[in-house]
């Protein structure tokens, strides 16, 4: 500053540089609109539906190759929905009433008179107590409904949306990281950088460090299959089980087509996904659009920077369940004999409520009759697919004579490819 210098003012002459630098405006990935498919559950819109998508189904032709005629049937599917569905917008409760934000007014323009008296003053300081406690009694009010919403739910038996109101009060702020670090302990920071570093994480999971059993598998290769055999093709009733029995309210894979979409789709929806099926059948092939899932990367507690500090969901596309639970349904009742009674994991009938009320009643009895009962809990390190893919191949001997199933299944397990994805983030 120049405080001497006379220009016949109060003010002082500033020297400075000046150094002028454009700021980048951050533009968020383009998302693709999620659709209200509950709509389809309206008869109207359901029959509009159906009767488009009978239209487009119409015209798929049977005679190319496997994966144009997946993705001709997934077109005509999204096609029928985005013309009949909305985007699905979610209406969110206010949690500050109008009295709070009418306090709020008042303190805003009594801030730009506090200056001019004491009184002034004051009464903006009696505003900002108001306005606060306005605030933390709108938001205990706010946690009152919710609660009442959550013990409707349950009463009601919506348990869905109980737990969603649930998890939407104990839901904490999780940063976002754009940075990760390596395999070596180096931080990626691009974006292709923390792909790739996504990638090598999640191939890894998929990777056995142990070697096979070659005894183990030669034994079960020699293992004689059973007289009946399952090795017809996929009839019209396995297909329309296996879709109605799809799960509701799950999220879609990279193709964006849900269980909803599939189940209220009609008879010439499930007849072209018989005419698929079987097709993966008898060529003992899958789509290449069904063998490709969605990672996405759910933060955890720890330093958010590693990879092994998420939980990875893995998101496969509902279309590819079809065939895969039909397979499964006739694996089951070849497969019960050869599984031990104390296993309670993947069983029919056999839930995980009911071996908590069995450990419960064991740890009730031991309390009366004054014993010790020990309890072995086992931390698996991943919930991922590291099985030994050649034993698994061997022990499908013992459920079938031909090939069909056990190729398709091998087939799905070789060809899938990942791509790293986050909702949650830039990645």
């Amino acid at each position: 500053t120049f405080q001497g210098a006379d220009i016949s003012s109060d003010h002082s002459l500033v020297l400075c540089n000046i150094k002028l630098k454009l700021k980048s405006v951050p533009t968020k990935p383009k998302q693709n609109p999620r659709l209200n498919t509950q709509q389809l559950n309206n008869p109207t819109t359901q029959h509009l539906y159906q009767l488009q998508l009978k239209n487009l189904l119409d015209n798929v032709d049977i005679n190319c190759n496997i994966d144009e005629h997946a993705a001709q049937i997934e077109q005509a599917i999204k096609e029928a929905v985005q013309t009949n569905t909305k985007i699905q917008k979610v209406s969110k409760k206010p949690r500050i009433s109008l009295y709070t934000l009418g306090l709020a007014d008042e303190k805003l323009k009594a801030k730009q008179t506090k200056h001019l008296s004491s009184i002034a003053n004051e009464r903006y300081r009696n505003l900002c107590s108001q306005v606060k406690k306005s605030a933390k009694m709108d938001k205990n009010i706010w946690i009152q409904d919710q609660c009442e919403a959550i013990q409707k739910g349950l009463a009601v038996g919506n348990s869905r949306q109980a737990y969603q109101l649930a998890n939407l009060l104990k839901k904490k702020y999780v940063p976002k990281l754009n940075i990760i670090k390596n395999l070596d302990g180096s931080l990626s920071q691009t974006k292709q950088d923390v792909i790739q570093t996504w990638t090598a994480y999640c191939s890894k999971l998929y990777q056995d460090e142990h070697g096979d059993n070659n005894k183990i598998i030669e034994e079960l290769e020699n293992i004689t299959p059973p007289a009946n055999d399952d090795s017809n093709g996929i009839l019209y009733s396995e297909v329309e089980e296996a879709i109605n029995k799809l799960k509701k309210h799950k999220s879609p894979g990279n193709d964006g087509i849900t269980a909803e979409m599939l189940q209220t789709g009609g008879e010439c929806l499930k007849r072209k996904m018989y005419e698929l099926c079987n097709r993966v059948w008898e060529e003992e092939n899958i789509p290449e659009q069904w063998g490709r899932s969605l990672l996405i990367p759910i933060p955890k507690k720890g330093d958010l920077s590693q990879c092994s500090n998420y939980r990875t969901i893995s998101l496969i596309n509902h279309s590819g369940k079809v065939p895969l639970m039909v397979l499964l349904n006739r694996l089951k009742h070849h497969l019960d004999p050869y599984l031990s009674e104390e296993q309670a994991g993947f069983r029919k009938d056999r839930s995980t409520v009911q071996q908590i009320l069995i450990l419960r009643l064991l740890a009730e009895k031991a309390k009366r009759n004054n014993k010790k009962i020990y309890n072995c809990f086992i931390d698996f390190q991943k919930a991922f697919d590291t099985i030994k893919h050649k034993n698994h191949m061997g022990s499908s001997q013992i459920v079938r004579r031909k090939q069909q199933g056990g190729n398709i299944v091998a087939e799905d397990i070789w060809y899938i490819s990942y791509s790293s994805s986050n909702r949650n983030g830039p990645w």
